[in-house]
């Protein structure tokens, strides 16, 4: 499974640009959200649980450790930045392909494409999960002007219900080293 991330108006796995317009079933009944740890840009540890999961507590971030700021690695501002990011994982399959991807984010921009989906999902599940298009959208900011968002165009749904019981969490199949 490929990570998928939006950055800076494209969406990405690895190095390559998924081009915008794309078709994913989007596994909506399978999204995960929790807390992952970076350090050094790298993916250290992570508490990440399915959201249709009931037995999921999702943590305090106090309970995560890694409290005292002064031992926190440094952002591009010299300003302390936690190690504990919170984040949302959302498998994808390419329409075309089959080629199973996770859109990865953390940002408010994801987390609001992400809730739209999943409110739309939710809805309407008696139809089965959500055929999307990936859609590079932006909105206007006061002060930075307009700032790139990801979308996610539901254009159909699958065929049938799916069950609301998701097969159990093993985590996203990545490496650890991956950069983000």
């Amino acid at each position: 499974m490929r990570l998928l991330k939006f950055v800076k108006g494209q969406f990405l796995s690895g190095d390559n640009e998924v081009p915008a317009g794309r078709e994913f079933i989007a596994h909506a009944n399978q999204l995960a959200h929790g807390y992952t740890k970076f350090v050094g840009g790298k993916v250290a540890e992570q508490r990440m649980g399915l959201v249709a999961d009931p037995t999921f507590v999702l943590p305090e971030r106090a309970d995560l450790g890694d409290t005292d700021q002064s031992t926190w690695e440094t952002d591009h501002n010299s300003k302390p930045r936690d190690p504990w990011t919170r984040q949302y994982y959302l498998p994808l399959e390419d329409n075309e392909t089959g080629e199973l991807y996770t859109f990865v984010t953390g940002s408010q921009g994801g987390n609001s494409a992400i809730g739209k989906l999943l409110a739309q999902y939710v809805r309407n599940a008696h139809l089965g999960v959500p055929l999307i298009e990936l859609v590079a959208g932006s909105y206007r900011h006061k002060q930075f002007g307009p700032v790139p968002v990801p979308e996610f165009k539901v254009t159909a749904w699958t065929s049938g219900p799916v069950s609301h019981e998701p097969p159990p969490y093993d985590g996203p199949t990545y490496d650890m080293d991956e950069s983000f």
